[in-house]
């Protein structure tokens, strides 16, 4: 039987299962010190747009939980990889399976982060900061550029 993760797949899915336990723990502990209504959307100043009720803290965990179990599916069904020009063989898959698990993992981290810095800016009412966000967003479509190329070139060394 094929080894289904490795070990850097398994760290990484704890981690962001530590954030998202975290996430939920915190609101659990200090939620009768957080205010009822806190803003959730500004503009480029920095002004408060709206006010939505504390319940909304529970998207960022929530939406974080989501995003990261259908990355974590997805690679465990090779039919569901839809990398340009390369079809999925016996003789290849195994090669792509662990380019297309460093992507996930990458992503993964990348989308843990953008969500806990979103976390922490809804929690002091402050907007997240944009900086952070754009670097994480340029390095999250970079990573996703570098592993098709790559595992383009691994399928064409190979043969598909």
């Amino acid at each position: 039987m094929k080894k289904q993760f490795r070990k850097i797949d398994i760290v990484v899915f704890v981690f962001t299962g530590l954030v998202i336990v975290g996430m939920f723990l915190y609101l659990a502990i200090a939620w009768k010190s957080i205010p009822d209504r806190i803003p959730a959307n500004f503009t480029t100043s920095g002004e408060i747009l709206t006010y939505e009720s504390k319940g909304y803290l529970f998207s960022v965990p929530i939406a974080l939980l989501l995003m990261s179990s259908v990355l974590i599916v997805a690679g465990c069904i090779p039919s569901a990889w839809n990398i340009p020009k390369v079809k999925i063989t016996p003789k290849n898959e195994p090669y792509i399976r662990v380019c297309i698990r460093a992507m996930i993992d990458i992503m993964l981290l990348l989308i843990t982060i953008a969500m806990s810095i979103t976390f922490l800016s809804l929690l002091n009412g402050r907007p997240a900061p944009l900086f952070p966000l754009i670097i994480l967003g340029v390095l999250f479509l970079g990573n996703c550029i570098f592993w098709c190329i790559r595992t383009t070139r691994i399928a064409k060394q190979i043969g598909e």
